[in-house]
């Protein structure tokens, strides 16, 4: 090993991360290219039993938080190593997309409803707009 490589060596940083919602080998995949991209990661090591990745890095290049923002957009979760609530936050994150999910066929529903009253001619868009022919 040359001095240059070894220098380059002992300025890297190394982060250790858990993360959730990982669920198989196309994850890991993910993880591992998506962080390779991203300029100054030099190595790159996902375990999906444990759920962590092990990151070596360059700090004058990229840093820590940029890393978790990476995961996060590529959607999954940073879990705090010293809290147990993983499951609580899995949980969470169902909640908050069932009431999306719920929100939106209730959205749904109503615009169909309304082309259901426009098509029986029961309701006209333009009695709808008559308000403003009033002004």
């Amino acid at each position: 090993m040359d001095s240059a490589t070894a220098t380059d060596e002992r300025t890297l940083e190394r982060l250790q991360l858990k993360i959730g919602g990982m669920s198989c080998s196309f994850c890991v995949n993910a993880i591992e290219r998506g962080l390779k991209r991203e300029r100054g990661i030099k190595e790159v090591h996902v375990s999906l039993a444990h759920e962590e990745a092990l990151v070596r890095y360059d700090p004058d290049r990229i840093d820590a938080g940029k890393i978790e923002e990476t995961l996060r957009a590529l959607g999954f979760l940073i879990r705090d190593p010293r809290k147990v609530g993983a499951f609580d936050e899995q949980l969470d994150l169902k909640r908050r997309e069932r009431n999306d999910l719920v929100s939106a066929g209730i959205c749904a529903a109503a615009m169909f409803g309304a082309m259901v009253l426009m098509w029986l001619d029961v309701w006209r868009m333009q009695d709808w707009h008559a308000w403003r022919g009033a002004q």
